[in-house]
């Protein structure tokens, strides 16, 4: 499937992929075009695990010092966490639109993306929700991550997170 992946993709994004330098800027369109070939050879359910798994990788990695502060400081629930996706967000994203959490209670939260150049592709859409479910998995959350709104006209996706309690 690796190579169906690779052999998809424009050249730049090919080389970009094979030989990143971990301390520059690529634009978000790279991944968003690797999310859609995963998607063309597979499915939008293995897009979002893909999604889930960058995020993962990204708490144990760039994000661990603040997913520690985080963690100590939820409160029994993953609400903080979603409060404060928008400085995750920024603080490794550039030109990515601007992230708020619109919602938020012990029980669910909703956040909000907006301006993201991106928001017309499904692929990504479903590694964004993919991320949604990182943070829980990180935190050890069991719950539900849906995909409420997607509105290119007002370049915005909308998703609600619910969880329950935490996972044995």
């Amino acid at each position: 499937m690796l190579d169906d992946v690779v052999s998809g993709i424009a050249s730049v994004t090919r080389t970009i992929l094979a030989s990143a330098d971990a301390s520059a800027w690529y634009d978000e369109g790279h991944a968003v075009e690797i999310y859609e070939q995963v998607g063309r050879v597979r499915d939008l359910p293995l897009v979002r695990e893909v999604g889930c798994d960058a995020a993962r990788f990204a708490m144990i990695g760039s994000w661990r010092d603040l997913m520690l502060v985080v963690s100590q400081l939820i409160g029994g629930t993953p609400r903080l966490a979603f409060e404060q996706l928008p400085i995750l967000w920024n603080a490794t994203r550039r030109d990515a639109g601007v992230v708020r959490c619109s919602e938020s209670t012990t029980k669910h939260a909703v956040t909000e993306l907006r301006g993201f150049p991106y928001i017309t592709s499904t692929a990504w859409n479903e590694v964004w929700a993919g991320h949604h479910n990182a943070l829980l998995r990180h935190l050890r959350f069991g719950g539900q991550v849906t995909i409420d709104t997607v509105d290119p006209a007002e370049g915005l996706i909308r998703v609600r997170t619910v969880w329950d309690g935490p996972s044995k």
